[in-house]
Parts: C-alpha cells; structure tokens; sequence
C-alpha cells in the first residue's frame, strides 16, 4: 500500500538531503533513515523489508548513508530466525538492533527518547487501538521532547478503522502536528 499508494510516507520525504549553498540537492543523504518498528508478526516483517527496499540511501563518498532500524517484540526470538533466512543479507548488518523488549517497557522508552533522530515509526502490536494508543504516547512523548514532528511520521495499522479512531487521529494530529503535517 505504501509503494502504491502514498508517495508522500515514503522515507526519502523524512531524510536530509545534503544541499548546496544555494539549496540545491547535491545527490547524496546527510542523515539517513532512523526508523523504529514495534511488532515483527507479518505487518512489521513486511515493514522492515520495505524499509530496507526504499530507506537505503546514497552517502557522501558513495557510501550507505547512516541508517538505523529498531525492531522491538517480545516474541522476537521466535519470528526471527525465519525472517533472517529469507533475508540473510541482514544478519549481522550492524543497522539494525532487534530488541526483545515489550513496546511500553522501560527500555523501551529509554531507547526511544534516548534516539532523538527517530524519524519513522511503524506500530504493529495490534489490530487497532494498542496501536493508536502506543502512536499517541509517542507522539506526545515527541513533542514534550521538543523534536520537529514534521519529519517524523507514525504509521499505525488500523484493521478497525473507525469513525472514533480516526477523530482521535485527527484531534492528536492537530494538538501536537504543526499546521500541515499529519
């Protein structure tokens, strides 16, 4: 859906791009994808490949821009292993730390605020209101933070779309978003 549908929540909106002094694009990513994925059941799976797909960016001297995925689940040793052997060119990749920490634990939040380049985030616990509620506290953890919300986005899988969830979606974007952004 992402690929297809929303050229604007795709990563190269949420890196920074190294500018001449005249402001134009030199080619090349300054600060690369920092991106958390909470749950690794089939969703966030699929979150991280496409990550890996469309968050890989060129670096000065033609290296790989910096680059970091945090992936938290608490059943994390188990979904790993076969994820990691139908992408083993992942394993060991020094961008990413998987975490077999509950999303909302300590270390989590820790992490979290601790990473303040943060810059994409995929909630994928549950079918819908863990989502939005965990999308909430983060955002509102952000924002007491004082990071810029306008290159950051939270993807929350919503099976239940609702007339409610969306209002809450709405009223959260409006109260800690500036104007524009969602």
């Amino acid at each position: 859906h992402l690929k297809l549908d929303c050229p604007d929540q795709m990563p190269h909106n949420f890196v920074r791009k190294a500018l001449d002094k005249e402001g134009n694009p030199l080619g090349y990513v300054e600060d690369g994808l920092h991106a958390l994925v909470v749950g690794f059941g089939n969703t966030g799976q699929e979150a991280v490949r496409f990550l890996v797909e469309y968050g890989s960016f060129v670096g000065k001297d033609y290296l790989r821009a910096p680059m970091s995925i945090r992936v938290y689940d608490p059943q994390l040793q188990r979904k790993l292993g076969s994820f990691l052997q139908s992408a083993p060119a992942l394993k060991g990749d020094p961008a990413f730390q998987w975490n077999a920490d509950c999303a909302g634990s300590a270390g989590f939040w820790e992490a979290f605020e601790r990473d303040a380049d943060t810059n994409y985030i995929v909630i994928a616990i549950d079918d819908g209101s863990k989502n939005l509620q965990l999308g909430v506290s983060m955002l509102q953890a952000a924002a007491r933070a004082g990071r810029d919300v306008s290159k950051m986005l939270i993807l929350i899988r919503d099976w239940k779309d609702t007339r409610k969830s969306r209002e809450i979606m709405a009223y959260y974007n409006a109260a800690y978003c500036p104007e524009g952004v969602q």
